[in-house]
C-alpha cells in the first residue's frame, strides 16, 4: 500500500507478527496518502481467509492524541519553574509554541495599568512592561469571569489601543485572573496578526494555563505582603528598639546623677552623727548611743548602694576599649587582692591558666572581682572553702563559657531568674552583706560584649557562673 516509511518497519511488523500470531498496538510513523508523515498506531492478526494465509491489520492515525500528550508533558513542566519568575516565563512561551501566538503576557492589574510580569513574542522573552487599561480589550476582559475572545478586527475594535493597532494585532484572547475574594488581580493575554479559529483545545489549554498563572500571581502577592509586614515589623522593632536604648542611656546618666548628688549629703548626715557620738557618748544613755550607731551604720551601707549603682552607671555609659587579655593572671590578681584584704579566711583557689580573651581590660576587671568576690564570701563558712576559675571542658556542659565556681551555700533554682537583677538577694543581709548591685553590674558587662550569662545551682553545694564574651579567644597566651 506504500504506507510503510521504510522497509525495515515492515520487516519488522511482519516477523513480530509471524513469530506471536498478532501484533498489539505497536506506535511507528508512517505515510498518508498526501505524503506527509503522521503517528500511527497498529494492531495486526493472522488469520486464514479462503486457504490463504492472510494478514488482518488495523492502522489508527494518533498524531492528535501524540501532540495532546506532548502538549500535557510539556505543560506539566512550565508549571513547574523554581521561581515565580521563571514559571510565568515557562508558561507564556509554551502558550506561543502551542498555539502559535505572536505575543504572550502574564500581567498584574494595579489601579488603571498593566504591570507585565512575564512577556513571551516572536520566539524569544522581551523585556516587561506597563500599558493601560483604558481602551483595551484587557479592561473587558478583566471583568468577565469567561474567556475574552476577538477572533478578528481586533486592532479595528480597539482602535484607542495603540500597542495594538501599531503591532496590527488581528485576534485577541484574553483571561481574567480573580484572587479569592474574586477580585480581579491580573490577566493573561495571547494575541495574533492573523485571524484565528478558537478551538475547544485552545480553550482548555488556556484556562489550564490562566489557572496555574492565577495560582502564583495570588502566592506571589501574599509573598510581598509578608515581606511588607516583616519589613515594617523590623523598622517597628528598630524603632522600639532604639526608644528603649535611649531610654535606657537617660536612666542610667539619671542614675548616675542621682547617686552622685546624694554623696554629699550623705557625708553631711555621716559626719554629723560622728560628731554627735563623740560629743554626748558621756551625756546621753546607751540606748540613745544604739540608735546613733544604727545611724551610721544606715549611713554606711547607704554609701556602699551609692558606689554600687555608680559603677553600674559608668558601666552602661563608658566607651568599650577592646584589646587582648590575659584571663588567667587577672583572675590570679583579683583572688589575691581578695586574699590580702581577707587574711583570716581559708580558702582553696584553682584558676586555669593560659586563658585569653579579647574584651576591655577595665569592665572585665569589674566582673572578675563581682563574680569572685561573691565566690569568696558565699564559700567563707565552708571548712574547706574552693574556689574555681577556667573554662567548661566537661560533656555535659556547652563548650566555650567560663566560668567562676565555688562549694559554698548555693540558692533554689526557682529564684535563679531575679539573680541577675539589680537589688535582688537571693540571702538575708544579716547572712551576707551586699547591696544586690554586683551580679547585675555583671550582666550588664557581658551583654556590652555581646555575651551572654547564666549560672546553675544547688543549695548547700555551691554555685557555677557561666559567661562568654564577643571575640572570645581560647588560645594559650605564652
Amino acid at each position: 500500500m506504500g504506507i510503510w516509511l521504510n522497509e525495515a518497519d515492515r520487516e519488522a511488523f511482519v516477523t513480530k507478527l509471524l513469530r506471536d500470531g498478532h501484533v498489539n498496538s505497536l506506535d511507528t510513523q508512517m505515510l498518508g496518502r498526501n505524503g506527509q508523515l503522521f503517528d500511527a498506531r497498529i494492531w495486526g492478526e493472522r488469520i486464514e481467509l479462503d486457504d490463504e494465509d492472510c494478514i488482518l491489520t488495523c492502522i489508527v492515525n494518533v498524531t492528535a492524541e501524540k501532540r495532546r500528550e506532548t502538549q500535557l508533558r510539556e505543560l506539566a513542566i512550565a508549571m513547574t519553574g523554581q521561581t515565580s519568575e521563571l514559571l510565568l516565563q515557562d508558561l507564556t512561551r509554551h502558550i506561543c509554541t502551542e498555539l502559535g501566538a505572536d505575543m504572550v503576557l502574564v500581567g498584574s492589574v494595579r489601579e488603571a495599568q498593566v504591570d507585565t510580569q512575564a512577556v513571551w513574542s516572536d520566539g524569544k522573552l522581551v523585556p516587561n512592561f506597563t500599558y493601560e487599561l483604558k481602551d483595551s480589550p484587557c479592561a473587558l476582559a478583566i471583568l468577565q469571569p469567561d474567556m475574552c475572545v476577538h477572533p478578528r478586527d481586533a486592532a479595528r475594535l480597539f482602535p484607542g489601543d495603540e500597542m495594538l493597532v501599531s503591532a496590527g494585532i488581528e485576534a485577541y484572547v484574553g483571561q481574567s485572573l480573580h484572587d479569592s475574594d474574586s477580585q480581579h488581580m491580573g490577566v493573561l493575554v495571547a494575541v495574533w496578526r492573523r485571524p484565528i479559529e478558537v478551538t475547544a483545545e485552545m480553550r482548555a489549554l488556556i484556562s489550564i494555563c490562566a489557572s496555574r498563572a492565577n495560582a502564583e500571581l495570588q502566592r506571589s502577592r501574599h509573598e510581598d505582603e509578608i515581606h511588607d509586614l516583616n519589613a515594617h515589623l523590623e523598622q517597628r522593632v528598630a524603632h522600639r528598639t532604639s526608644e528603649l536604648q535611649k531610654l535606657n542611656i537617660e536612666l542610667d546618666s539619671f542614675a548616675y546623677s542621682v547617686s552622685h548628688d546624694l554623696k554629699s549629703p550623705l557625708r553631711a548626715i555621716d559626719g554629723y552623727a560622728h560628731i554627735l557620738r563623740m560629743e554626748l557618748e558621756t551625756q546621753i544613755d546607751p540606748s540613745q548611743v544604739v540608735l546613733l550607731d544604727r545611724i551610721l551604720a544606715a549611713t554606711h551601707r547607704m554609701s556602699n548602694l551609692i558606689a554600687d549603682l555608680l559603677a553600674l552607671a559608668r558601666v552602661s555609659q563608658a566607651n568599650l576599649e577592646l584589646g587582648p587579655v590575659n584571663f588567667s593572671e587577672m583572675a590570679q590578681a583579683v583572688a589575691a587582692q581578695y586574699l590580702i584584704n581577707h587574711p583570716d579566711q581559708q580558702v582553696e583557689v584553682r584558676i586555669e591558666p593560659h586563658l585569653s580573651c579579647f574584651c576591655d581590660p577595665k569592665l572585665t576587671r569589674i566582673a572578675l572581682e563581682n563574680l569572685l568576690g561573691n565566690a569568696f564570701k558565699y564559700s567563707r563558712n565552708h571548712p574547706a572553702a574552693l574556689v574555681e576559675f577556667g573554662r567548661t571542658t566537661q560533656p555535659d556542659e556547652e563548650q566555650g563559657l567560663f566560668y567562676v565556681r565555688d562549694n559554698g551555700v548555693g540558692f533554689d533554682m526557682a529564684h535563679s531568674k531575679k539573680l541577675f537583677k539589680p537589688f535582688q538577694r537571693l540571702h538575708m543581709p544579716a547572712e551576707f552583706e551586699g547591696s544586690g548591685i554586683g551580679l547585675a553590674t555583671v550582666h550588664r558587662i557581658v551583654e556590652r560584649h555581646g555575651g551572654r550569662i547564666s549560672a546553675r545551682s544547688n543549695v548547700g553545694v555551691g554555685t557555677t557562673v557561666f559567661f562568654t564574651l564577643k571575640g572570645l579567644q581560647l588560645a594559650a597566651i605564652s
